[in-house]
């Protein structure tokens, strides 16, 4: 199990083990305030995104990180691919998606987030939950003041193909069940719920 460990020791991750609940220790270094944690499907790699844009790696046999990259400045959400090669990054600032290769943490694609507001003006957007849908090989971003969610293909050249409105500020992004066809989008100013079907 990987516990975060927001402000001490400045960021880290916490390894239980869970049969014997013993506390196999921190793992520092991983950046100020970590906010999300996934795990390979290999089981071997967990890899982590802090707020101050420290995309870390972390060997599970080990317990050690083994590479970080620094993806932006104020970041929030991260997601791996179906198949465990490539990681999106979602950014507050500079306003933008990273698409990483899993295994150097080598950026592969930036999707700067731009775009229309409710009111007509051509803004950038920060970059707020991200998600791999991964049944359906597509990562969704929510663009928090665009108010827009994004599916982009977990393939190169990670096409965007779809878009939708829903709703102001937006927040979370979540599958509603474990077949991933339905995505819930949260918006914190118009209080909508929107519900998504992927399929």
């Amino acid at each position: 199990m990987a516990i975060v460990q927001r402000e001490y020791p400045k960021g880290a991750i916490k390894i239980i083990n869970t049969k014997t609940l013993e506390d196999l220790g921190d793992i520092v270094g991983v950046g100020d305030k970590v906010h999300v944690v996934e795990l390979h499907p290999n089981k071997r790699w967990i890899y982590s995104i802090s707020r101050d844009g420290y995309v870390s790696k972390i060997d599970t046999y080990s317990l050690q990180m083994v590479r970080q990259v620094r993806v932006g400045v104020d970041s929030r959400g991260l997601a791996l691919s179906y198949d465990g090669k490539y990681l999106l990054a979602g950014n507050y600032e500079p306003a933008s998606a990273v698409i990483l290769d899993a295994e150097t943490l080598a950026p592969l694609k930036i999707i700067l987030a731009y775009g229309i507001d409710y009111d007509g003006n051509s803004i950038k957007s920060r970059v707020a939950n991200v998600y791999g849908i991964n049944k359906y090989k597509l990562f969704a971003i929510n663009l928090k003041e665009v108010g827009e969610t994004w599916f982009i293909e977990q393939k190169p050249p990670f096409k965007i193909v779809k878009t939708f409105k829903t709703g102001i500020i937006l927040h979370e992004l979540n599958a509603l069940a474990e077949d991933e066809r339905y995505i819930a989008v949260t918006s914190q100013v118009d209080n909508t719920y929107t519900i998504i079907d992927v399929e």
